[in-house]
């Protein structure tokens, strides 16, 4: 009887140790201890002297420079300043923003969709000096022949194939300079222009297109929607563009803020709070991921106000990541407020004495 307790545990034992090193080998960690349990969370924020207040949802923020502002977009749009104060807040009436930065303006409502097409004729603009907003109509201004018009009405024929590949260039090229001479005034008019930037909502803001463009007077032109561009022309009516400006329908991606983390820091080094078993067969993998607390610094001016996140982002090197920090603004005293987007949330952080001026 000792003999088969004697071998059942030794089976036992085998059993756990082979598991044990299985498990490491797949990348288990051992779990550590949380050694800032009293710190403060964003979620939980439990601190004497601070604030952090979760605003909304946000996602497209832009450096709109003159005056330096943000531009958070979520659930509305909101306007952070210097002093990380929310100064204008609206509710728009689509899912995309548009950006006018040429004279640091928003387009709260431009566009209307009617099967294929854009259907522009005004649209609303907030001034963001004095946010005041004022209906602007939208001049049409389309380019008043088509490259394959040119060629059609000049008899010119111009066919790709492998073989004359070489020719066809060449002889593309001296068509499009001479159609170039015959719109000169409309690529002047083209190089007035700056676009007007549509930053989607549902992808967080990272895909980018033109809808509108702005001159330094303020007018805005649609140089592509018209009622007699039809779904059999609109393709010859973009290739001739492309043939004007190049650019017309460039997605600049510059619009998108670089941000600052400089008032974060990290407190202490990030622990394993526990261990995920990862299966995924269509790579063929399979293996833990930890979860882990990470411990940060917030810096107004002189106060420092620490706490932790637990992340289950399963991202190795998380000392490494203040990058996930979007600081909106830089705090000339203690008496301002830091305005940071953190997991797709706006939040502000305060002293606590500082109340009304943080509204």
């Amino acid at each position: 009887m000792i003999r088969k307790i004697s071998t059942s545990i030794t089976l036992i034992s085998i059993s756990i140790i082979v598991v044990t090193i299985l498990c490491f080998g797949l990348g288990c960690k051992i779990p550590q201890f949380d050694i800032h349990k009293k710190w403060t969370t964003l979620e939980a924020n439990n601190d004497s002297e601070f604030s952090i207040e979760k605003v909304s949802s946000a996602y497209v923020m832009v450096n709109l420079g003159i005056p330096e502002q943000f531009i958070c977009y979520g659930d509305s749009v909101k306007v952070i300043s210097e002093s990380g104060a929310i100064k204008y807040i609206f509710k728009t009436k689509n899912e995309d923003i548009l950006i006018d930065k040429n004279n640091n303006r928003l387009i709260e409502q431009a566009t209307t969709f009617a099967k294929w097409k854009v259907v522009v004729d005004s649209a609303f603009v907030i001034d963001l000096q004095n946010f005041n907003k004022k209906r602007v109509e939208v001049v049409e201004r389309i380019v008043s022949e088509t490259y394959k018009a040119y060629k059609k009405r000049l008899n010119i024929e111009i066919e790709y194939s492998v073989t004359n590949a070489k020719e066809f260039i060449l002889a593309d090229s001296i068509c499009t300079v001479n159609y170039l001479a015959s719109q000169t005034k409309y690529v002047e008019f083209l190089k007035t222009l700056q676009p007007v930037i549509q930053l989607d909502n549902k992808y967080g803001g990272r895909n980018t297109s033109t809808v509108l463009y702005s001159n330094n007077k303020g007018t805005l032109f649609t140089i592509l929607s018209s009622d007699f561009i039809t779904s059999n022309n609109l393709e010859d009516y973009m290739r001739s563009l492309d043939k004007l400006w190049p650019k017309w329908n460039y997605r600049d991606y510059e619009y998108l803020a670089k941000f600052k983390n400089g008032n974060f820091s990290i407190s202490d080094k990030s622990r394993v709070t526990g261990n995920e078993l990862d299966v995924d067969w269509w790579h063929s993998r399979i293996g833990f991921d930890q979860n882990y607390v990470n411990y940060y610094a917030i810096k107004l001016k002189d106060s420092v106000l620490n706490f932790k996140v637990f992340d289950n982002t399963h991202i190795t090197y998380l000392e490494k990541n203040l990058s996930s920090f979007q600081q909106l603004n830089v705090p000339k005293s203690d008496k301002d407020t830091l305005a940071f987007v953190y997991g797709k949330n706006l939040y502000r952080a305060y002293l606590k004495d500082n109340v009304i001026k943080a509204k």
